[in-house]
């Protein structure tokens, strides 16, 4: 029977309704995603980012059930109340705390709640000015304006889509930093054009 849904976010919430226990997530997630409906399913997971955990204690083997606050840092510690070692004399049991340690992103370097990456420019966008697309961790894409004359290297903040903050309820910002691509081959017309614009630098620096 075909379920018919009012919204996008509906359609999401039965779905993940529907699947028992924690989401576990084992690898980054939003980045270059196919569909819309995916698009939001993957959010809506990292919304919720809870890890299981196996601990092994004195012989003892146990999972444990970990939510990451969104935006914590490497070096962080998170608590786990009364996930530690059982009390002695029938008291209760002590907690568990684990030290965070973030593995390296593909495509973006993080510095406290800020993040930089690199967008790929053509010189003639670089010369003449145009837009560039500029993908968000959360897999949103931008469209960063590019003036005139942009020099390789230079880099642009687009506020507010860098990483969650765990103290405060702005996020950081995202840098993007151009890389300007030079061409590999070039046609004959294009030589020539290349040719006028260097005698016209000529006449420029005599």
């Amino acid at each position: 029977m075909t379920q018919r849904f009012d919204s996008l976010g509906a359609a999401v919430d039965a779905l993940l309704a529907r699947i028992p226990g924690p989401i576990v997530l084992g690898l980054p997630l939003g980045i270059g995603k196919p569909n819309p409906f995916v698009n939001a399913l993957y959010r809506r997971i990292k919304a919720d980012p809870t890890r299981r955990l196996a601990i092994k204690h004195d012989g003892h083997a146990r999972t444990v059930d970990v939510r990451i606050p969104a935006g914590v840092g490497d070096g962080s510690r998170v608590r786990i109340a009364g996930e530690g070692e059982m009390g002695s004399g029938g008291a209760s049991s002590g907690d568990l705390y684990l030290r965070i340690r973030l593995s390296p992103h593909p495509t973006f370097e993080r510095k406290g709640k800020d993040l930089y990456t690199t967008v790929h420019i053509p010189l003639t966008t670089a010369v003449l000015g145009g837009e560039a697309e500029v993908q968000t961790l959360s897999g949103k894409t931008l469209r960063l304006k590019v003036p005139a004359t942009t020099q390789n290297g230079q880099t642009f903040r687009l506020k507010g889509h860098g990483m969650p903050s765990t103290s405060k309820p702005e996020p950081g910002d995202l840098y993007a930093t151009v890389d300007v691509q030079l061409p590999r081959t070039i046609t004959a017309a294009q030589r020539k054009h290349f040719e006028a614009l260097a005698e016209l630098d000529k006449g420029t620096t005599s």
